[in-house]
């Protein structure tokens, strides 16, 4: 039985308090462990309403009813008591903190509360420090004072209400589930309520009745954002903490139907909370429900806004450049223009006005169009800088959703022959489970194996028998069982894809990951800036690091001429680049090879197929002098990008 649940259930079953001493000697630990331990209970504890009480002289006990204390004793399994020892806890903690606190907090006190040695701290700093930047917040050191977050407060209230929706590497988590078509809180809403003690489902009920009021039924995941809001306006107003908003946003403001409707929210929160909201929050407040996201029809769009935008210059300049990485023609198309202009209307208007919008997809998006997601993001500045903004990952993600429709719509339809011995009968029922199976296919013919010559100039991508064929250049062929097996599916799946993204990786070697010229002494601060710079732009994940170590730790990574290809682990990678970095001078790499050429090979497992073909190429080049001083004398990474690419990426 896990400890902490077995020292809970000795505070329980005594009748009186029982001393530490006591729970120690029965459980044979120390003394210390059960004090760290209860200070975890303490705040598990709060989850189900109930409190462990320690009194001086006396010991430990229980407050809470029977059934409270029947759900806490129920709900001890190892995925919530790791959680409390998780640095992602004790980094949502260690924000809390600083975000409540009126003053610097010391780094001895935030060891002390969180049980950890101040190097902990500081590290956990450090990567608040990452996560922070894209709210434009940091976490600054006072000499003799502590630490606290530096920024302003519309940022804080943004930070503060994503606190609770990510996980330990920077994804994003649920906030709700559903269960029976019911809408159930994951452990972020339980959390946010306890941390703030605020009853979440009286805001919810409140976010109601300003939905009759608007006329409009706001999407669920646009209320419970709206809750968190709410919930956090409340926490900071309530601290003495004050919004300030632009004068000229006021007086378009003032006056709306909506704001009155919100005037009757903000005296609901008066009523049960306790405390009456200044004017300039009620502004604020109606700038969340304006920027939230609505049900017209069954269709999810965003409420209207006051700014117009009009400019359709800069979104074709921004399809343009877009384009040209994606490797597609996109700017004819009429669809694509339009649904970017209706959607990036309330984007920018959210981003001026300095709100979020949770977007749940966040990481499915990232994963499952993780190349596409890289390039709107390396071009959003043409957004940020016509608008003086900058796009969260948020807004990109949906921005990146509108460039996979048109990629679809504009991706080459993959022809197809299918042919087996006679023509007739079997074959025409495999087109139609083919037809059935596969979107962007032409089936152009289905044929008798001896008519596959006359097709043979007539643009096939793939030829499907049923039978063996004679090879030939022309077309890929397979062989599948006339009733399409699963592996057939899956080996006709593999084919289409590569044909769909062929294009999209004919340039693996971008020049904002070459590094040219970098002064570092040994492997180590190789692989760290390696690392440091992939974390940066957001390519690679938090422990991407140490497993670039553990695979130095298996065998040696050089590959002849000075050149060492190097790789981490692919589950923490987010998306794909081959990093390379060339020193100013060659250094140790292992007992007797030295290199100043390194190649990092950053992918994920679904692509490194792609990877594979690219590195069969460079196996030909091993020891070739001639290629790699020719690549090597590349004065700027854009010259690099370019000779890597052609010799490397493209025609494989």
């Amino acid at each position: 039985m896990d400890r902490k649940k077995e020292i809970f259930r000795l505070v329980f079953s005594s009748k009186e308090y029982i001393t530490v001493n006591d729970i120690a000697k029965s459980l044979g630990i120390s003394a210390k462990t059960v004090r760290n331990d209860l200070l975890e209970l303490e705040v598990y504890a709060t989850n189900f309403r109930c409190e462990i009480v320690k009194i001086p002289g006396k010991g430990v006990s229980y407050v809470g009813d029977l059934d409270n204390v029947q759900k806490l004793m129920t709900s001890f399994d190892n995925s919530k008591l790791d959680k409390i020892d998780s640095p992602e806890y004790r980094q949502q903690r260690i924000l809390l903190k600083l975000f409540n606190s009126q003053e610097a907090t010391l780094i001895k006190q935030l060891s002390i509360e969180l049980h950890v040695s101040r190097a902990t701290i500081n590290k956990d700093i450090i990567i608040l420090n990452q996560w922070l930047s894209s709210y434009n917040l940091i976490i600054e050191y006072l000499k003799s004072k502590g630490v606290h977050i530096v920024g302003s407060e519309n940022d804080k209230r943004n930070a503060m209400a994503m606190v609770f929706s990510y996980n330990q590497r920077g994804g994003k988590v649920n906030l709700i589930t559903y269960h029976d078509s019911k809408v159930i809180y994951t452990d972020a809403i339980l959390n946010l309520e306890k941390v703030l003690g605020i009853d979440f489902n009286k805001l919810i009920a409140m976010i109601h009745r300003v939905e009759r009021g608007f006329g409009n039924v706001f999407s669920t995941e646009a209320t419970v954002t709206l809750a968190m809001n709410l919930a956090v306006i409340i926490n900071r107003a309530k601290n003495g903490h004050r919004i300030l908003l632009d004068f000229e946003l006021v007086n378009i403001l003032k006056g709306s139907e909506e704001l009155k409707i919100i005037e009757e929210l903000v005296e609901n929160v008066k009523n049960e909370f306790n405390i009456t909201l200044p004017e300039p929050e009620r502004y604020y407040i109606l700038l969340h429900f304006l920027g939230a996201k609505v049900l017209k029809n069954g269709i999810i769009q965003p409420l209207d806004m006051k700014i117009n935008f009009e400019n359709e210059e800069i979104i074709r300049e921004f399809v343009e450049k877009i384009q040209i990485d994606i490797g597609l023609f996109l700017e004819n198309d009429s669809k694509l223009i339009e649904s970017l202009m209706l959607h990036i209307k309330p984007s920018i208007n959210r981003i001026l006005y300095g709100l979020t919008l949770h977007n749940p997809l966040l990481s499915e998006i990232k994963r499952d169009y993780g190349e596409i997601f890289r390039i709107v993001s390396k071009h959003k500045s043409i957004i940020d800088d016509y608008f003086h903004i900058k796009l969260p990952e948020d807004e990109i993600a949906y921005l990146v959703l509108h460039f996979v429709v048109s990629v679809e719509r504009s991706s080459k339809t993959i022809r197809i022959l299918i042919a087996c011995a006679s023509g007739i009968g079997i074959s025409q029922l495999l087109a139609v489970k083919i037809e059935r199976l596969f979107k962007n296919i032409e089936i152009v013919a289905v044929i008798s194996i001896y008519e596959i010559e006359k097709y043979k100039h007539q643009n096939i991508d793939l030829l499907i028998s049923t039978v063996d064929t004679e090879e030939n250049d022309e077309f890929k062929t397979i062989v599948v069982n006339p009733l399409l097996s699963q592996n057939d599916i899956i080996s006709i799946t593999d084919i289409i894809n590569h044909n769909q993204v062929r294009t999209n990786l004919d340039n693996l070697f971008y020049e904002e990951n070459i590094y040219l010229n970098v002064d570092l002494d040994s492997k180590e601060e190789v692989l760290k800036f390696a690392y440091e710079k992939l974390m940066i732009n957001h390519y690679v994940r938090e422990y991407y690091y140490e497993t670039l170590i553990g695979r130095e730790k298996k065998g040696s990574t050089y590959i002849g001429n000075n050149v060492a290809v190097v790789h981490g682990d692919m589950s923490e990678v987010i998306f794909n680049c081959l990093q390379i970095i060339k020193l100013k001078q060659p250094i140790l790499w292992n007992d007797k090879d030295r290199v100043d050429f390194i190649i990092n090979v950053v992918c994920t497992k679904k692509d490194s197929i792609y990877f594979t073909k690219v590195f069969r190429k460079l196996g030909n080049y091993l020891d070739d002098i001639d290629f790699w001083n020719r690549i090597k004398s590349a004065n700027t990474s854009k010259e690099m990008s370019k000779l890597l690419n052609k010799e490397l990426a493209n025609d494989y």
